[in-house]
């Protein structure tokens, strides 16, 4: 094993990022992955990059809690900001071998400014690296690699899940189009419908909102106290999975991105939250996923309705008045017996994907030091 540095093994190409605000984005959006310091952003409708390559933050947030690069991969077609490096392997190198060693090293000699965080070209390319033969990085790798290939198989098939939950509440609660008495369509034929201060809908639902079905409640700590080894889950306004050491819930909750990227998700056990997310406890489960897609259906309303200069937010009143139309407790019961399943399967795959991610993590620095031989 020699010791190389990361300038001598790759191509960068941080002169075709371009950035883009977040109206551009707004106006753009699309389908390709748009990538910030902290991984995806938002998706818009072109690409810069088109390929497979690893990203590196460059300024902002830098590194993780445990003083790590924030690094990930990207393949296909992609956007990329001016906020992280974008580079691929010189010939002779493994792309993952180099991805799964940087996710190791300690970055924090490698950074300038003390208000502003920033790994410059420079110091990205002074990055010692440990390397053997091109045949031992394979190897290495493709160990590594297995497992996060399950964990994106999981991943995208719970996205076809959410994807096809989210159609049928759609057909059931947006065009309202369940199935009435004789298993037809309700609106299409001829189901009765009555004014309503949210437009027409169904005869015998409501029009309800959010803060008359449950309490909103707030994140119980500051972000500074995640980790990436600790026991319990951590949601902040990022997408990317942290951990703590300590739990305020225990329960089966959805979760609201409060500022950044808005997002919605759900989960169900010990968790702590950002003192800028929100925390929604629906008390039967016929409600829960009803709910929860209804709020996946407003995270645009979020964006454009946010509040904030710099960073945009959303505050509990906004969350609080959301109305929406309320079902019969018939009629919501029957689209629950259909969605559950759907969940727990997709429950079921993160949960494996916790085990997987477990399993790679404890390996990683093992592979990467030699101290695990490959036969």
């Amino acid at each position: 094993m020699i010791e190389k540095k990361l300038g001598e093994m790759i191509n960068i190409y941080d002169s075709k990022r371009i950035p883009l605000s977040s109206k551009q984005r707004l106006e753009k959006q699309g389908d390709y992955p748009y990538y910030g310091a902290t991984g995806q952003i938002d998706s818009v409708d072109d690409f810069i990059f088109d390929g497979e390559y690893i990203l590196l933050a460059e300024d902002g947030s830098v590194k993780t809690v445990d003083n790590k690069p924030i690094v990930f991969k990207a393949k296909g077609k992609f956007w990329a900001n001016n906020h992280v490096h974008v580079f691929d392997v010189k010939e002779g190198y493994d792309l993952d071998y180099v991805y799964y060693y940087l996710k190791t090293i300690n970055i924090d000699k490698y950074i300038t400014g003390s208000v502003q965080l920033k790994i410059n070209q420079q110091n990205l390319n002074s990055i010692p690296i440990k390397i053997p033969n091109l045949k031992k990085q394979k190897e290495v790798a493709s160990i590594l690699s297995s497992l996060d290939d399950k964990i994106e198989l999981n991943n995208k098939i719970n996205q076809n899940l959410e994807e096809l939950a989210q159609t049928l509440y759609h057909q059931w609660f947006i065009s309202f189009e369940f199935p009435d008495k004789d298993g037809k369509l309700y609106k299409s034929n001829g189901g009765k419908m009555v004014e309503s201060e949210l437009g027409t809908i169904p005869k015998g639902w409501e029009v309800a909102s959010l803060s008359e079905i449950l309490d909103v409640k707030t994140g119980k700590k500051d972000a500074n106290i995640r980790t990436e080894n600790g026991k319990y889950k951590f949601f902040t306004c990022s997408k990317e999975g942290f951990y703590t050491d300590n739990y305020s819930f225990d329960t089966k909750a959805i979760l609201i991105a409060g500022n950044g990227a808005f997002y919605v998700d759900w989960y169900r056990g010990k968790f702590e939250a950002y003192q800028r997310n929100y925390v929604l406890e629906p008390n039967n489960d016929d409600l829960f996923f009803f709910l929860y897609m209804f709020l996946k259906e407003k995270i645009k309303y979020f964006t454009l309705s946010s509040k904030g200069s710099i960073v945009k937010f959303i505050t509990k009143d906004m969350l609080d008045n959301l109305k929406f139309p309320l079902p019969s407790h018939t009629k919501m019961n029957e689209f629950s017996s259909k969605i559950n399943p759907i969940f727990d399967m997709i429950e079921n795959n993160k949960k494996e994907n916790d085990n997987l991610f477990e399993l790679r993590d404890s390996l990683l620095p093992f592979l990467m030091n030699g101290k695990v031989t490959i036969k």
